[in-house]
């Protein structure tokens, strides 16, 4: 039971992401400022677990930094498009459609011949079609307090649209990172990219100061408690940093099948602590919708992994 252990942790922490998101929202944090600030506290912290992991494969990186910027770029995308999204929606919603990112790694594999046999294969592709139906359907019949906290139908659409949008920029990470991981290792892949990654964040708020329709404020760490300060960095060193570590620990004990298997109770989760947390509730229609998506998901996994291995 021990190496269920490291997962575990990571999937508590996870399932918290969006409400964090949402408290620093509603302490007054813009979008762009809680990016900046949790990814830089998080992009320490991952650079001193992979010195200490795999110092090594630090020291290879470091003499060719500039491989880790496309990789970081699609990072800063996911990132941005991500938390704009959550300032529409709530973390429960966001968590349950965010799963969708398996179906658009299914439909990029059809461009990769090595990957274009498992897509082509029945299941496959009506696990890929259930879960498309379940996404949509998972939208359409959300409450009308769902629009009501989003500011109205348009905002409540965006913000799903933006979520999604995440989603398909953190698929273009992975596929762009596929090659790479396997030159460099996941941890070392990932830390570097998140230091450009935290570049472009500081570069996108720093335009978005000059834009009066937006407003960005890197000072107003300055006008919190220290709770919030705390939750500010905690939650980039913990979500960000310390879970990934303890993500790639578990797919060597565990395996990606099982590991990404278990990731499937984060929604649910999510959507508990968001209900106990936030009050946000989810109708039967959703949570039935929500169900079978996250069950595609499940069924996609597997197939997958034994596709593969044939």
């Amino acid at each position: 039971m021990r190496r269920y252990v490291p997962i575990s942790i990571a999937i508590l922490v996870w399932a918290w992401t969006g409400i964090f998101v949402k408290t620093l929202k509603d302490a007054g944090f813009d979008p762009f400022t809680q990016n900046v600030y949790r990814y830089a506290a998080a992009t320490a912290a991952l650079l001193i677990l992979t010195g200490l992991m795999n110092p090594a494969g630090f020291k290879k990186a470091l003499k060719r930094p500039w491989v880790f910027a496309l990789p970081g770029l699609a990072m800063a995308g996911f990132q941005t498009l991500w938390v704009l999204g959550m300032y529409r929606v709530e973390p429960a919603f966001a968590g349950i459609i965010g799963q969708s990112d398996m179906l658009l790694i299914m439909l990029i594999a059809l461009f990769f011949v090595d990957e274009r046999r498992m897509v082509c294969n029945l299941r496959f592709v009506t696990a890929v079609f259930v879960g498309l139906i379940a996404v949509i359907a998972f939208v359409a019949l959300a409450p009308p307090s769902a629009t009501e906290r989003a500011g109205g139908q348009g905002s409540f659409l965006l913000g799903s649209a933006l979520v999604l949008a995440g989603c398909a920029m953190w698929v273009v990470f992975a596929y762009i990172t596929k090659w790479l991981v396997k030159r460099h290792g996941a941890m070392v892949l990932f830390s570097f990219s998140a230091v450009f990654a935290t570049l472009l964040l500081t570069g996108v708020g720093v335009v978005n100061l000059f834009v009066k329709k937006l407003e960005v404020n890197f000072g107003h760490v300055f006008e919190v408690s220290w709770p919030f300060l705390l939750l500010l960095a905690g939650s980039g060193v913990l979500n960000v940093g310390m879970c990934q570590a303890l993500f790639q620990h578990s797919v060597r004990l565990l395996g990606v099948t099982l590991t990404r298997g278990l990731e499937l109770i984060i929604p649910l989760l999510t959507a508990l602590f968001s209900y106990l947390v936030r009050g946000e509730r989810l109708s039967g229609g959703q949570w039935i919708c929500g169900l079978i998506l996250l069950g595609s998901v499940a069924c996609l996994t597997v197939l997958g992994k034994l596709l593969q291995a044939k």
